[in-house]
């Protein structure tokens, strides 16, 4: 739920209260099942070159390790080491869904919507009971004013992720982009009684006033 600063202070106090505790052969997974999570963490929240710094000291031939490495150099503006350490990620786990997911998302925010729907859809190929990349197809065909391609992706995402606030928020969005109203603030309101980042329920709240106001 973008909870980065409450993620952060969960993976800190697991690392300060806990790791002391594990026996020494649990103790010795944190570096590839912690570690690259408490990376990322800071490196959302801010923390730059703690997270390189962390991120740094976690095994090569570690899946998630190589993909937090990824995600942390494109957050750092480092697209060179991005695109060699997601290229890494999925010769490592090339069955996985997760680094083509993630790879698109990054492609998404680099402005190549094309390039991101050719790893959405090689992420669903591989992971098709996975709702993520359902709801990132739809979100980049919303992006390209495909509203009718985006509720199909989102609709697919639902069958397989019935509680996903954020997806029925896209899903409301893509509604009033086509003038259904009433079918909008209905995914809106269904919205609202799921979990949400902080920013989307009060995206949530701001659409659900300006319907009752019109």
């Amino acid at each position: 739920m973008d909870q980065w600063p409450q993620a952060l202070a969960a993976l800190e106090a697991f690392e300060t209260e806990v790791a002391p505790n594990l026996s020494p052969r649990t103790n010795a997974a944190r570096a590839t099942f912690v570690w690259p999570r408490l990376a990322y963490a800071r490196a959302r929240t801010g923390d730059l070159a703690g997270a390189q710094a962390l991120i740094a000291a976690t095994p090569l031939d570690c899946y998630l390790c190589v993909r937090e490495r990824a995600r942390i150099a494109e957050l750092a503006g480092d697209r060179a080491a991005a695109d060699r350490w997601s290229a890494e990620a999925r010769r490592q786990g090339p069955s996985l869904p997760f680094a083509f997911a993630e790879w698109g998302q990054m492609l998404m925010a680099r402005g190549d919507i094309a390039g991101a729907i050719d790893f959405y859809e090689q992420a669903i190929e591989r992971g098709p009971r996975w709702a993520d990349p359902q709801k990132y197809w739809g979100d980049a065909l919303m992006a390209q004013g495909d509203e009718a391609g985006a509720i199909r992706k989102y609709r697919a995402a639902a069958e397989r992720a019935p509680r996903w606030g954020a997806l029925h928020l896209a899903w409301g969005r893509a509604l009033e982009a086509q003038g259904r109203r009433d079918q909008a603030r209905e995914k809106y309101t269904e919205a609202a009684r799921m979990d949400l980042s902080a920013a989307d329920r009060a995206e949530v709240v701001r659409r659900l006033g300006a319907r009752t106001q019109r």
